[in-house]
């Protein structure tokens, strides 16, 4: 088991937001969050945003949030993705299919993942 209860939410930089607008709002038939000074959320559910869309060159998937059921999933998770991104860009023997990564997470929390042990 992963230890994600779910996908908190998605970033993207965009260089047309009127058109993430339009395909986010008309064609996906998200609702319209907030506008903020660089750019909107979208809503699919009960939550405030799902979505983040920020003006800038990247066009593409900038960040993404997890809901995790607490420290010790998020410290897994970090790992994977770390090993994840490591091996990517340059092969580690501490990060391969066969083993996990050794690398310390214990000290490292992304700002974007989210725990919530104990919540019911």
């Amino acid at each position: 088991m992963s230890g994600v209860k779910e996908l908190g939410y998605v970033v993207y930089e965009v260089s047309s937001l009127a058109d993430w607008e339009h395909f986010g709002v008309t064609l996906l038939g998200m609702q319209l969050g907030e506008k903020t000074g660089n750019g909107f959320t979208l809503r699919t559910d009960e939550k405030a945003h799902r979505w983040v869309i920020s003006e800038g060159p990247a066009d593409d998937l900038v960040a993404t949030g997890y809901e995790v059921e607490g420290a010790d999933a998020l410290d897994t998770l970090v790992e994977k993705l770390s090993c994840t991104a490591t091996a990517a860009i340059t092969p580690s023997p501490s990060c391969t299919r066969t083993t996990t990564c050794s690398a310390s997470t214990s000290s490292r929390r992304p700002v974007s993942a989210s725990s919530t042990a104990g919540a019911g």
